[in-house]
């Protein structure tokens, strides 16, 4: 298991950021981003995710208990596939992490971000 850092992917608009946790296998998780200046956010996740790969965002307002987040309709975001989704809940720390998966698992979860005024 390691722990991907958040990389920021700088962007021309100043109320928009991105963060990036790339190249995550079986077991990885992100590192946590600190969400207090965001007020809308999206998730988006691509790449490899091999035999059983899932990717589970998650977010904590204490900092040390992590809970499955859920999208617009309430599904839990427990992804199994590529795609876009918004994070429902406001929390202050929000992380990828990959709970299955093999070999071949390579999957990169992007947040999109827009900072309050």
């Amino acid at each position: 298991m390691a722990v991907i850092p958040a990389v920021l992917i700088p962007d021309m608009i100043g109320m928009i950021a991105r963060r990036q946790w790339a190249n995550m296998a079986n077991g990885d998780v992100g590192q946590s981003v600190d969400m207090r200046e965001y007020y809308d956010r999206s998730i988006q996740v691509a790449g490899t995710f091999g035999a059983g790969g899932t990717v589970v965002i998650e977010g904590t307002i204490d900092g040390d208990n992590w809970n499955v987040l859920s999208n617009g309709i309430g599904d839990s975001l427990t992804l199994t596939s590529g795609g876009i989704h918004f994070v429902t809940e406001l929390v202050q720390f929000i992380r990828a992490s990959v709970t299955g998966g093999d070999g071949s698992t390579d999957i990169t979860a992007t947040l999109f971000l827009r900072r309050s005024k």
